[in-house]
């Protein structure tokens, strides 16, 4: 909502398609994340692979 008016300025500037083109990348990208994940991904977990402390792997 706050970037409407940067959006609109640039669409006038450039068209609408690359501005839409941009928006559909930025959002498949963001999504792709969600892909990854699988019913044995756990919270329970942090990055380096280690239990978090305050999670039980089990719950």
């Amino acid at each position: 909502m706050l970037a409407r008016g940067q959006v609109g300025k640039l669409t006038d500037r450039i068209g609408p398609r690359p501005v839409v083109l941009a928006g559909v990348v930025l959002t498949a990208a963001a999504t792709l994340g969600f892909t990854q994940s699988a019913p044995g991904t756990s919270d329970a977990r942090d990055g380096r692979g280690e239990e978090h402390p305050h999670v039980r792997a089990d719950a």
